[in-house]
C-alpha cells in the first residue's frame, strides 16, 4: 500500500481489494467479522483475516505508479515456467501495479508476434484477461466509473507507449 492509500476501515459501504477476487463492498460488518460482496460471491471473513487479506482500492499513487508500469519497457525475459508462476503470483496477489505489468508484458508479447491471439498460449491469455480484468474494474472503482472506461484508459496508456494493443479474445 502507497502511502496515499486510505486506512482498511472494513465499514459498510467500503469497497476493498481481495487478492484474485478483486473488488468488493463490505456489506455486513458484525463483532468479530466481516462480510464483502464480490459480482454474486459473498466471502465471509475474521477480521483479523480480512484486515490482513484485503487492502483499499488504489489511490492517486497507485494510479501513477500503474501508468508507469503500463509505459515502462516490458519485461521478458524469464523462462515461460518462470514467467508463469511470477504470473499467477501477481494475479493471486491482485497488487495494482503487478496487475499492470502483467497486462504490459502480455501486451508486449502480442505485438512482438504475430500481432494478434494466437501468439499467446492457453494459459497465458488466461492470465492476461484475468489481470486485465482486474486492473480495469480497481481503476474503475477509483475513478466511480465502469471497468469499460478504465479498460479504454489501459488501453491508453500502453498505446502512448507503444503502437496500438491487440483485443484478445
Amino acid at each position: 500500500m502507497m502511502p496515499d492509500s486510505p486506512a482498511l476501515t472494513l465499514e459498510v459501504g467500503d469497497q476493498v481489494v481481495y487478492g484474485s477476487h478483486g473488488v468488493g463492498t463490505v456489506s455486513k460488518r458484525r463483532l468479530d467479522s466481516v462480510v464483502v460482496e464480490f459480482d454474486g460471491l459473498s466471502v465471509t471473513l475474521p477480521l483479523e483475516q480480512a484486515r490482513a487479506a484485503m487492502r483499499p482500492v488504489a489511490g492517486e499513487a497507485e494510479l501513477a505508479a500503474v501508468k508507469r508500469a503500463l509505459g515502462s519497457p516490458a519485461s521478458d525475459t524469464q523462462t515461460w515456467q518462470a514467467r508463469q508462476k511470477a504470473t499467477q503470483g501477481k494475479v493471486v496477489a491482485g497488487e495494482i501495479v503487478g496487475l499492470a505489468e502483467i497486462v504490459r508484458d502480455y501486451t508486449s508479447r502480442l505485438m512482438n508476434g504475430s500481432g494478434n491471439p494466437g501468439s499467446l498460449s492457453w494459459t497465458d491469455r488466461k492470465a492476461y484477461r484475468k489481470a486485465r480484468e482486474l486492473l480495469a474494474a480497481e481503476i474503475a472503482a477509483f475513478h466511480g466509473s465502469t471497468p469499460a472506461d478504465a479498460d479504454g484508459w489501459i488501453t491508453a496508456q500502453l498505446h502512448a507507449a507503444t503502437s496500438t494493443p491487440p483485443e484478445v479474445p
